[in-house]
């Protein structure tokens, strides 16, 4: 992910020519997709675009393994109503034992949010 301040602009008008599909919003989708406000950094998240052809599918998702060592923290939100056994034990199926699951804290001196 990049973290940055800067917000992308859409101007629609850029669209009424058929070719700014290709040189404005192709890219400006890109970048939405890739970037997040430096107030997330502490995620340091990684996002994977696969083809859809190359992954397995049950009950209408896709799924793709995911390689060892690839995860190697899962963050609950501190809203999240699922248990940190119960996600320790879907990674332990899956041979992810190395995965370390962690619950997001609000800190009771500032604003942000503490996954130590």
């Amino acid at each position: 992910m990049d973290y940055t301040n800067e917000r992308p602009v859409f101007d629609a008008n850029r669209l009424h020519d058929p070719a700014g599909i290709d040189k404005y919003a192709w890219p400006l989708l890109n970048r939405l997709l890739r970037q997040k406000s430096p107030g997330w950094a502490y995620e340091r998240e990684y996002r994977v675009f696969l083809e859809l052809k190359g992954c397995d599918i049950s009950g209408g998702h896709y799924f793709k393994p995911i390689p060892e060592h690839f995860l190697t923290r899962v963050i609950l939100g501190y809203k999240c109503p699922l248990e940190e056994l119960y996600v320790r034990k879907a990674l332990d199926a899956k041979g992810l034992t190395e995965t370390k699951v962690v619950r997001a804290k609000m800190c009771l001196e500032t604003y942000s949010i503490r996954t130590d």
